[in-house]
């Protein structure tokens, strides 16, 4: 009887709270799934987006692809993951990680 009771309060903690940790949770995920052809490369930027939410949900900072993209001087972007750090569902912090290749600089190009 007490096995039927703890089984059934597992599961009824899971129907409530999902997978999801209820006082701390900190989780990266591709933002894109398609990776077919896709080069393996080092360079990386991120940005961050931050809120706070309590009766009313604050945000502020930036994390648009194209944004970072262009403030860390992409060329080309290849793939972005989110990071996503969440305490108590009342601060949530998200980072986006883009990967790509930097634009050359102009001195580079210039020199034999």
């Amino acid at each position: 009887m007490k096995l039927a009771g703890l089984v059934l309060s597992l599961f009824a903690s899971q129907l409530l709270f999902g997978c999801m940790g209820i006082v701390y949770n900190h989780t990266t995920q591709p933002l894109t799934l398609d990776m077919h052809a896709t080069p393996v490369v080092d360079e990386t930027s991120r940005g961050d987006v931050k809120t706070f939410q309590y009766y009313v949900q604050v945000k502020w900072h930036k994390n648009g692809i194209g944004e970072i993209a262009k403030e860390y001087g992409f060329d080309e972007v290849y793939y972005a993951d989110v990071e996503t750090l969440r305490i108590f569902s009342i601060w949530t912090q998200q980072w986006v990680h883009v990967y790509g290749t930097r634009k050359v600089a102009a001195s580079a190009e210039t020199t034999p």
